[in-house]
């Protein structure tokens, strides 16, 4: 491995390190007043499939990925099974609140954290839901245009 490649995997590395901090940073409060939140596993994927697609928009030719034609196109191909997931899941957290209210979901917390509480999650849940549909579909075309060039000139 090259000295750059070498380069590429810590950043790599020290950037999924700092994603499962935010991550642990966002669902604490969560996770620390809800004994059974049934939405963490759709809210892990939003918030790793949004600070990660988001990085990779921005930062392709810097990441391991550039030069990986057939990761790519791997991850082109999950795209849309991917957002569909995603979309199902804002579905169904919405469909629930809904139907039940935050308080059903709020059950085990002190009324006076109920509103405060139920308004981060409602917020957090949408906005890495939003956040990674927007994110996925442009890393999509992202991608196409990076196959493209480094088939026609040899860049990323």
């Amino acid at each position: 491995m090259d000295h750059q490649q070498a380069l590429k995997v810590k950043l790599e590395v020290l950037w999924w390190i700092a994603t499962l901090i935010i991550l642990t940073a966002i669902l604490f409060p969560i996770l620390s007043n809800i004994s059974e939140y049934r939405f963490l596993i759709p809210n892990i994927v939003f918030v790793l499939v949004f600070i990660t697609f988001t990085r990779y928009i921005f930062q392709l030719k810097h990441t391991f990925l550039g030069r990986l034609q057939k990761v790519k196109a791997l991850i082109m191909l999950i795209s849309l099974p991917l957002s569909a997931y995603i979309v199902q899941s804002i579905h169904n957290f919405q469909a629930y609140i809904d139907e039940n209210g935050m308080g059903a979901l709020l059950e085990e917390v002190a009324f006076e954290e109920q509103n405060g509480l139920g308004t981060f999650i409602q917020t957090e849940y949408i906005f890495f839901g939003v956040g990674a549909i927007i994110s996925i579909v442009v890393l999509f075309f992202r991608l196409v245009i990076s196959i493209w060039r480094f088939r026609n000139k040899g860049t990323i």
